[in-house]
């Protein structure tokens, strides 16, 4: 009788119930990120629902069993969110908001989200191996760019965009989605399950490296990037380059023959989507568009730079830093980033002089890609953005996931 193996799947190193946990939070975070109903007009949907309420009884679960670590560096981690928190809260009392509904999304992304997914779902993180997570992310993130595909598809040959009330679009959004900047002339941004190009590349780019650190074959990335370049967003494209440029001389640290490779790679589904276009006679005229896609009367405000100042909230454009500046001044715009790069700064510092692993280096290109990205369209305010963002940024704080080798698919 053949004894059993002593090499066994990482996979069995997770408890069921949390395999389950985590493979749903990817499931609504990252494939089903609309489908939900509004309630005066703001968007409730599952993968918020789910973040909120997901972790409660695995948490309460993993404090009963004993195996709970409370990491303060996360606790820490929301003390630097602190100061731009007390602006937002200032700004909103005193001045008040042209918009309840983005306002409550901001309210959301700055106090809500960081507690649920640094803190709450960050003890099951720091508990127990998040293997099945990081499976969930190889699976699901090129089935939505091959779904955005054959969406993409779809719409330049009805007209129509196909829609599942509840579940790829908000119930209320239904027939809407032409109105949401998703259209270039007569074609369409591919939009896949995020209802706008935008917020789906700006997303999965964030997500990409650690996509790309993970999954070594090269198919799947080919359908993630066809689908990232369809999004015919010059901010997606701008992101790929670093993207693609970063994973290769700094997380994987390659040698320029394979990085020529790589390079020649990208070039493939590059050349496929300029020959689409050319196919269709669609003017590729916006890629040089001198007014940004309306962006410059955003650069007014650098004219009226002040310290600090508080404004009536309507909403955070597409350059995130200008409308933050705008908003709270050259003070309000360093608490700002200093907020969103705290994991990384702690993360840094817990390892000085110590080799960063590969995820953990895809991780943070992943979140210092969004930063850069949102100096152009950071689709703040837009589900769910922030949420991805708070989600790798907990993520990198955890001693898990780091060196574990995933089965293959």
């Amino acid at each position: 009788m053949n004894s059993p193996s002593k090499h066994r799947s990482p996979l069995s190193h997770s408890p069921l119930w949390l395999s389950c946990c985590l493979g749903g939070l990817v499931a609504c975070l990252i494939a089903f990120p609309k489908g939900g109903i509004k309630v005066y007009d703001i968007p409730v949907t599952w993968s918020y629902f789910y973040v909120g309420f997901g972790a409660l009884l695995p948490v309460l679960f993993t404090f009963l069993s004993g195996k709970v670590v409370l990491n303060s560096i996360r606790f820490v981690s929301l003390l630097a969110l602190i100061p731009i928190q007390t602006l937002i809260l200032f700004s909103l009392k005193t001045e008040g908001y042209d918009d309840f509904g983005n306002a409550v999304a901001l309210v959301v992304n700055w106090f809500v989200l960081p507690i649920l997914l640094i803190v709450v779902w960050g003890v099951l993180f720091d508990a127990y191996p998040v293997d099945t997570l990081f499976l969930a992310l190889r699976v699901v993130l090129p089935c939505i760019a091959f779904y955005g595909l054959v969406l993409f598809i779809y719409r330049q040959v009805t007209g129509d965009f196909f829609q599942i009330p509840y579940l790829t679009v908000n119930v209320d959004d239904m027939g809407t989605l032409s109105e949401k900047h998703n259209m270039r002339g007569d074609t369409s941004k591919l939009i896949a399950t995020y209802n706008n190009g935008n917020i789906y590349g700006v997303c999965t780019l964030m997500l990409y490296p650690l996509y790309r650190t993970l999954e070594k074959r090269l198919i799947p990335q080919w359908i993630i990037l066809m689908a990232l370049i369809l999004t015919l967003s010059r901010t997606v494209w701008i992101g790929i380059i670093l993207c693609e440029l970063f994973q290769l001389l700094w997380v994987q640290k390659t040698n320029w023959q394979m990085a020529i490779k790589r390079l020649a790679f990208l070039l493939l589904p590059a050349g496929l989507g300029v020959g689409v276009f050319v196919f269709m006679g669609y003017d590729l005229g916006f890629v040089l568009d001198p007014n940004l896609g309306g962006r410059i009367p955003q650069f007014d405000v650098i004219g009226k730079i002040s310290l600090i100042r508080f404004e009536s909230f309507d909403v955070i454009q597409e350059i995130v830093y200008l409308s933050v500046l705008n908003l709270y001044g050259a003070l309000g715009l360093f608490f700002w980033i200093l907020g969103l790069l705290s994991c990384i700064v702690l993360y840094y510092l817990g390892r000085l002089n110590a080799r960063i692993p590969e995820t953990k280096k895809a991780i943070i290109l992943g979140l210092l890609v969004y930063m850069v990205l949102s100096g152009s369209d950071g689709a703040f305010l837009l589900i769910p953005t922030m949420a991805i963002f708070w989600l790798l940024s907990s993520l990198l704080l955890s001693p898990h996931g780091a060196t574990r080798r995933l089965p293959p698919l």
